[in-house]
């Protein structure tokens, strides 16, 4: 990694936190969005449409995951909006799987799944979520509160252990910033990376 061209980044966060308005903004900035293939956009819409935490969902966006994570080294300065980690989450929180169960595939995860330069985590508090939601047109998301303490919990506990095993992660909450800003900032932290690593190398 010895310059910005060699970097790739992972969106991740809850339905209406911004991933994809984060995704669009990184790419007027230079970087190739994965996600935005017409080939991998039209298997993420086949996707959405199983029910939802239905098992025939979740293995079809880990899937779609997988084929995204496969065109990392295509693209040396590449995003991904929505990776395992979000589909994980959601398979909990939409109670496809158990918190025990799906907190036991992530090691699977890790090994299988191309490793990222950096994982970017959005947040938007509850009510501003909902709101974003409700605004957009023909939504079926679950809304309750319960719903969202369990992806949030879920998620937490995901990127600890992302941490502990030497991944990149940062948080950036959605409704203080626009999105130019938090790609400015990304920007900013994936070249400290680079300049880190050149020290480490020397």
């Amino acid at each position: 990694m010895n310059d910005i061209s060699e970097i790739s980044i992972v969106i991740e966060g809850d339905n209406c936190t911004g991933k994809t308005t984060l995704g669009n903004c990184l790419e007027k900035q230079g970087f190739h969005v994965i996600s935005n293939e017409p080939c991998i956009k039209k298997y993420e819409q086949e996707s959405k449409q199983f029910a939802i935490g239905s098992v025939e969902r979740f293995s079809s966006f880990i899937n779609y995951n997988k084929l995204c994570g496969s065109q990392i080294r295509k693209f040396r300065k590449s995003v991904i909006v929505r990776y395992w980690i979000s589909t994980l989450c959601a398979a909990y929180a939409d109670g496809c799987y158990s918190e025990t169960c799906v907190m036991g595939m992530v090691d699977n995860m890790i090994v299988n799944f191309e490793k990222p330069t950096i994982i970017v985590i959005l947040t938007c508090n509850y009510k501003e979520r909902v709101n974003r939601i409700i605004n957009r047109v023909g939504f079926d998301d679950d809304i309750t509160k319960n719903r969202d303490e369990k992806y949030s919990g879920i998620l937490m506990q995901i990127v600890e252990m992302l941490k502990n095993k030497g991944f990149d992660c940062l948080y950036m909450p959605t409704e203080t910033s626009t999105a130019e800003q938090l790609a400015n900032k990304i920007i900013i932290r994936c070249q400290n990376l680079i300049k880190k690593t050149a020290q480490e190398l020397n």
